[in-house]
Formats: C-alpha cells, structure tokens, sequence
C-alpha cells in the first residue's frame, strides 16, 4: 500500500484512531506513523487533539457529576425548577444544563413510575406469571419427556421466560419488587408444573444432567 492509499485510510479516522496509532507505534509500519503524523499536523498538530481529548473527558466527567446530583436532589424531593435555580456548571452552556436537568428528571419519573406498585399492575402481572409458569412449565415437562434426561440449565431459560410474560403483560421491569415476586413464583410453578408431567408420563427411569 503506496503512501497516497494510506492517506486515504487514514485521512477520515478520528482524532482518537490517530492518537492511538502515535501512541502504540509499535504496532503500525514506519510509514503509517509518517503518514498519521502528517495528518495531525494538518488538523493542528498533537498539542491541539490532546487539548480536544482533555476537554472531551472533562465534559464527560461532568455531565456524569451533575447526573448525579441531579438524581440526588430529585430523591430528596426537589422540583425540576428548583434544581434548575441550584445547579451549576462551569463546563456547559445554560442552555445545555437546562436541557440535562429536564432529560434526567423524565428518566427519574419514568423509574419511579417502574418502581410504583398499583392494583392493576400486580392483577396484569399476576396474569403474565400464570401464562408464563403454564407455557414455560408444559415446555420443560415436554422437553424432559421427549430426551428422557432432567436438563437444569434450562431452568435459566424458564426464568428468563417468565420474567419476560410477566414484565409484557404489567409494563414493569425488575427494579419493580412485585415483578421479581411475580417472577419466582411465576417460575417455581412452572418448575413443579414440568416435573408433575414428567413424572406423570415420562419414563420410568431418567438421568439428571
């Protein structure tokens, strides 16, 4: 690969591809590292990208810091408008806190909204762990019947599947208390459903893998 084909790969990488090949020269050919180089003069030079990529983490680690607070001040039951008087930042615009503190805040209240336990959730979910444990716990008895061996790894698979009837049906993911709930008994039902149809008309003599 001539110098002008190296160009052309390298020309449209990123700053950080470019960094990491002057960082690990080891790995590159003499000429790749001629023509990366060449290419950061022209964006700049080295100085310049490092500043970008000290600025990039910067902005990370700060957007990660008022995430933080953000959450912690809606905990202890601040408003979307007070929480807007009291943060700051030196890093973001007005305009760019403004818009993290209302993005944030509709995260909150959609995972209070997940974590909230109302009649028809546990009715719609308690529906859901019925039609998970039946379905799950015929497909196990079926499975053991058919090869006539008790597979436990399966049981993930069960689990899995009856969190999934009981989260589709009550719109509640695990950080709800009642869907773990629903889930386990969801599960054991089905467990116990499988095994009653296999001892009932499996074989006579099985083994447990």
């Amino acid at each position: 690969m001539d110098r002008n084909d190296l160009r052309k790969r390298y020309q449209n990488k990123s700053d950080e591809d470019l960094f990491f090949v002057i960082e690990n020269p080891s790995n590159y050919n003499p000429e790749v590292i001629l023509v990366v180089k060449e290419i950061i003069e022209e964006r700049g030079g080295i100085d310049k990208i490092v500043n970008v990529q000290v600025e990039k983490l910067e902005t990370e680690a700060e957007y990660r810091r008022l995430q933080d607070e953000i959450w912690s001040l809606l905990n202890k039951g601040y408003e979307e408008s007070e929480i807007t008087n009291k943060l700051n930042s030196e890093t973001l615009l007005e305009n760019e806190l403004e818009n993290l503190i209302t993005s944030e805040t509709e995260k909150w209240k959609m995972e209070q909204e997940d974590k909230r336990i109302n009649a028809k959730s546990i009715l719609l979910g308690s529906i859901g762990a019925f039609i998970g444990g039946t379905i799950g716990g015929i497909l196990w008895g079926i499975m053991m019947i058919k090869s006539g061996y008790i597979f436990y790894f399966f049981g993930i698979l069960l689990a899995l599947f009856c969190y999934f009837c009981v989260w589709i049906f009550s719109r509640k993911s695990r950080r709800n208390i009642a869907t773990i709930g629903l889930t386990l008994l969801s599960f054991v039902y089905a467990l116990l459903l499988g095994f009653f149809l296999f001892w009932y008309y499996g074989p006579a003599d099985y083994l447990v893998h």
